[in-house]
């Protein structure tokens, strides 16, 4: 029988400031690796130039925010606790696992 029991990948992400979740304070957060019912959650995004001829993402806050509640189980009001360098950091690992490298986000200029 062929080896094809993949194990999904988590990613652990350490918080600046802690956070409630369930009503319990974290100071780590967990980032699960998203299915094909997640690729719905980059439905937002928008390909934007202006007319200088640059062109960048747009709504990739709000894309980062969704993977945030969706892939690490944080309700609105949780995900909205974290600190802003804190939910980069978690961003940075939800939008990696779609594909999106780092230089990417120096590329966005709204959204954010």
């Amino acid at each position: 029988m062929p080896d094809n029991d993949i194990t999904p990948q988590t990613i652990k992400v350490q918080l600046s400031r802690p956070i409630k979740v369930g009503g319990v304070e974290v100071d780590e957060i967990t980032v699960h690796e998203p299915k094909v019912r997640h690729l719905s959650m980059l439905d937002p995004l928008r390909l934007g130039g202006d007319e200088s001829g640059n062109v960048a993402l747009t709504n990739m806050g709000s894309v980062m925010q969704i993977g945030i509640e969706q892939l690490c189980g944080l309700t609105p009001g949780e995900a909205a606790e974290l600190s802003v360098p804190d939910a980069m950091k978690i961003g940075k690992v939800v939008l990696d696992f779609f594909g999106f490298a780092p230089l990417d986000l120096g590329a966005i200029k709204s959204g954010l």
